[in-house]
């Protein structure tokens, strides 16, 4: 074969060649990828769309046409070196007005915070923060609006203005079902695409119900329970029709049931039960499982959802006489909704690129993270038509390559407090009286960390990630830690309450001062890291 000048080869010879290599092949190639870099460093949108890879992002739908291409990448560089130093950055301090200090009432989504005031049976007050953006060129913003009405839970979709508020059941309540108001969160008015204000549960039961409403494009779901964090009876509607598509009743089942929604046309439930053996001295045997479901998301009748796929979890054999929880949620720190007017931007992610936060408490525990994509993938590969499809079913070692999980996971965050995850970070803080007052955030994003940038592994799954290596902080798993206070003259951590929340620009503090507390008297504060 004579030697071969690549230089002299015509362009349909290169382009044959180039279908025909691999990956592996090219990268050896010297001259290619000098050519390559080259290239690379004459365009400023080639630099920009690398940079946005290494940060774990995707071009914006919507780019921003008021930065060039070059301001872009620097503004990117500056943004993952602030995740990777978070301790450098300076917070903002605010002071927060007088409020309560519930989950369910706090809120951070997509540089939205919002901080409930005050509650009382006839008045609920809202503090809404838009926090500044590098991404969008949003500055800082305030205001307050009220409801007249006590709320239980609120959840927000800023990008598409709506607020949705589950009013809190009492017994001065004039009717026995739940109402879940709908509002413009920019104007407490009515929202322009809702075609009603307010959504009734047309279920009435005398439960001391645990609830919560969530939101992805135009699905919102209630999920209502019982006791502590299990849910027993699920409905959805699309809130844009005000109809609601589907229904899930567990008729007061005694097994444990946790419940989020994956998409607007999906979501996952958890369920706990137990089982004895044929030999009475041995212990209950717990199983552990996720189901995915489907509904329409544009039906005008409520109709029960779609089974399409369960997924194992590590079983074990136990001695509590209480089944464990199971809690899990799938947090996106932005939504992507092709009807939401969305504002330009620097930099996106795709609602699909987060992970579903699985922990199982009490005994046995577990703790188990698998990205959502995934999550889907199997649970759609059954390609006969919906109505004709049979329920896949998935070991454990069916899935547990694509999973993130371990003693690594239950070792490193045993301690930790208040977890919440946001698309793939992670982050907790001190457990309330430990004398540190820090914050940790772990980043898991495949991307970011490049697990699977280093060939495929002799043994290792299709499509597997390798596992994150806890034993290397700031390397493999990027856990960075912040002190919140510890400075002489600070409140004392140990009569502080902490809560932490995240999206992909901003990790917020809330802490709340114990000033007295037999009277409920708190002075709250919140330290803004803008990332």
């Amino acid at each position: 074969m004579s030697p071969i000048s690549f230089d002299a080869l015509p362009d349909d010879i290169l382009l044959s060649i180039f279908a025909h290599a691999t990956p592996l092949s090219i990268r050896r190639c010297s001259q290619v990828c000098r050519a390559l870099q080259k290239t690379i460093a004459t365009s400023d949108h080639l630099q920009y769309l690398l940079e946005l890879d290494v940060c774990g992002y995707i071009e914006p739908l919507r780019p921003r046409t008021d930065l060039s291409y070059a301001r872009k990448t620097e503004m990117l560089c500056e943004h993952n070196s602030r995740w990777n130093n978070l301790g450098a950055i300076t917070p903002e301090y605010h002071e927060l007005p007088d409020g309560l200090m519930a989950p369910g009432l706090t809120k951070l989504v997509a540089g939205t915070f919002v901080w409930t005031e005050t509650v009382s049976r006839d008045l609920t007050r809202f503090s809404i923060y838009q926090l500044p953006s590098n991404n969008t060129g949003a500055p800082f913003r305030m205001r307050r609006f009220e409801v007249p009405f006590a709320v239980q839970y609120l959840t927000i979709d800023p990008e598409q203005d709506v607020i949705a508020l589950l009013e809190e059941h009492t017994f001065q309540s004039h009717s026995p079902y739940r109402i879940i108001h709908l509002r413009a969160a920019s104007t407490n008015g009515p929202h322009p695409r809702a075609a009603r204000d307010q959504l009734v549960v047309q279920k009435a039961y005398d439960w001391n119900w645990h609830s919560r409403v969530t939101l992805s494009g135009s699905s919102l779901a209630g999920a209502f329970g019982h006791e502590g964090l299990t849910y027993n009876y699920i409905v959805i509607w699309n809130w844009t029709t005000g109809q609601e598509i589907s229904h899930f009743d567990l008729h007061h089942s005694s097994n444990q049931y946790g419940f989020d929604l994956l998409s607007q046309s999906s979501f996952v439930s958890s369920r706990v039960f137990g089982t004895k053996s044929s030999n009475r001295s041995s212990p209950k045997v717990i199983h552990r499982c996720l189901k995915v479901f489907e509904f329409d998301p544009n039906g005008n009748v409520s109709t029960p959802p779609i089974h399409r796929a369960s997924f194992e979890l590590p079983g074990q054999a136990g001695d509590a006489i209480r089944l464990p929880s199971m809690y899990v949620r799938a947090e996106a720190s932005t939504y992507s909704q092709p009807n939401s007017q969305r504002p330009a931007r620097i930099y996106d992610t795709d609602p699909n690129d987060r992970l579903l936060w699985i922990a199982s408490h009490g005994h046995p525990s577990l703790k188990v993270c698998i990205p959502v994509s995934k999550l889907l993938e199997l649970s759609q590969t059954n390609t006969s038509p919906i109505v004709n499809r049979s329920v896949l079913k998935f070991s454990w070692d069916d899935w547990a390559p694509f999973a993130l999980c371990g003693d690594a996971l239950n070792d490193k965050w045993s301690d930790r407090h208040n977890d919440m995850i946001s698309g793939q970070r992670f982050v907790s803080g001190c457990h309330p009286g430990l004398p540190l007052a820090t914050i940790t955030v772990t980043d898991l994003n495949q991307r970011r960390l490049r697990m699977c940038r280093d060939g495929a592994r002799a043994n290792a799954h299709p499509g597997a990630c390798p596992k994150p290596n806890f034993d290397v902080l700031g390397n493999m798993s990027r856990e960075k830690r912040i002190e919140l206070w510890g400075k002489r003259g600070q409140p004392d951590p140990e009569r502080s309450i902490f809560w932490q929340k995240m999206d992909d620009e901003h990790l917020v503090a809330i802490i709340a001062e114990v000033i007295d507390e037999y009277n409920d008297d708190y002075k709250c504060h919140l330290l803004l890291h803008c990332i």
